[in-house]
């Protein structure tokens, strides 16, 4: 028998454009994943600028060290490597049809997610609160009022 610890982590499997065999975990809740993600993207955009301004062998060479650098950031942010589920071999930066780089887009709608998952996670929480809180915001005094 091994040793083992087992807690709560938080994480959560999210699918990729709804392919059950393409999933990824994350804890949305981890409030660092927010700064983690937004540090990722302005880097990539940083590079990707600096990339097309600099002269290089082939354009080809631009893109491949561009995507390997954009999925190395990306990441980093994740708890576990995401870009291989997400992009497969695909360049993660290719365009998209509205002209973002597909990875900005990928990270636009996990930020999104996150966002909305944080809402929820605050809105239960809040709840929890109430109960115990109540009494301490007003709902003594309400009940004082009542008796007079």
């Amino acid at each position: 028998m091994s040793n083992n610890i087992s807690f709560e982590t938080g994480l959560k499997a999210f699918t990729i454009n709804g392919d059950a065999n393409r999933k990824i975990y994350f804890d949305p809740n981890d409030i660092g994943i927010i700064d983690r993600l937004e540090a990722a993207a302005m880097a990539i955009k940083a590079k990707a600028d600096e990339m097309g301004t600099q002269e290089s062998d082939t354009d080809r060479t631009t893109i491949r060290e561009l995507d390997a650098y954009a999925r190395e950031q990306v990441d980093a942010a994740f708890p576990s490597p995401v870009c291989d589920t997400v992009f497969g071999k695909a360049y993660c930066v290719s365009l998209t049809p509205s002209g973002s780089l597909q990875i900005i887009s990928f990270l636009e709608a996990v930020s999104r997610q996150i966002r909305r998952e944080m809402d929820v996670a605050t809105a239960a929480a809040q709840k929890r609160q109430a109960k115990y809180l109540d009494k301490y915001n007003g709902g003594g005094q309400r009940r004082k009022k009542r008796r007079s």
